[in-house]
């Protein structure tokens, strides 16, 4: 299964080591703690495949495969759940990969939050 990224979506790395997604279209905004944003960042790096970054992951942390794969599914289901992701490839969005070497934006851009 492939992940997309829901129109207008946006990443920043904090200095804490978390990331912040937000999404200017549905105002939705989430706090990823360091084992979310390796996640993300696994995710990016195999083009929305879920199977391959949790495979990745999986030899990295001594996990079991299988398990770190339902945990991944549930994580972007949530992510889908809000809005924030989409599993539909029918939607022609960009998957969630940006190119270059960096999986978000070096400079990442700024965005007003609703208040």
């Amino acid at each position: 299964m492939s992940i997309y990224a829901a129109a207008g979506l946006t990443q920043r790395m904090l200095a804490s080591g978390h990331l912040e997604l937000f999404c200017v279209e549905t105002g939705r905004h989430v706090d990823c703690d360091p084992i979310a944003t390796a996640m993300w960042i696994a995710l990016n790096q195999h083009n929305g495949r879920l199977d391959r970054a949790a495979a990745m992951l999986a030899g990295l942390w001594c996990a079991d495969p299988d398990n770190l794969h339902d945990e991944m599914i549930a994580w972007a289901g949530t992510l889908c759940a809000i809005g924030l992701l989409t599993d539909r490839d029918d939607v022609r969005r960009p998957r969630i990969s940006r190119g270059g070497s960096h999986p978000w934006p070096v400079r990442p851009r700024q965005h007003r939050r609703p208040r």
